[in-house]
């Protein structure tokens, strides 16, 4: 059993080494990539803002309303606790936070497929 197992790695790796051997094939792969197939197309503008804000959200994109509470000591004072600084930030940032994410989803499918 550890023969067969052991000759089958040989071929394996005899053939992978054949494969990697870039100066074997070159001719080959050059002429493979002749062709209409593979001449660069015309250069189109992509509009990155329009992109990226289309369809981006899918949560509603208001402010929640403020959060009150009361105290019951000190004369029972009411508090607001408003959300609006936080909003206008998350608001101003909301392209680059799309942006970032867009990059690091990009590198993570690379590297899943074997990218550095």
């Amino acid at each position: 059993m550890q023969c067969a197992t052991l000759r089958q790695e040989k071929a394996l790796r005899c053939h992978t080494e054949d494969q990697d051997d870039y100066g074997k094939y070159k001719n080959q792969i050059k002429a493979e990539l002749q062709g209409d197939k593979f001449k660069p197309g015309a250069d189109d503008e992509v509009r990155v803002p329009s992109f990226i804000e289309g369809k981006t959200r899918f949560l509603p994109s208001s402010c929640p309303t403020a959060k009150t509470f009361s105290l019951s000591t000190g004369g029972g004072r009411t508090f607001a606790i408003s959300y609006d600084p936080l909003c206008s930030l998350a608001s101003d940032l909301s392209y680059l936070i799309v942006i970032v994410a867009t990059v690091f989803g990009a590198l993570y499918v690379g590297r899943a497929f074997g990218g550095e």
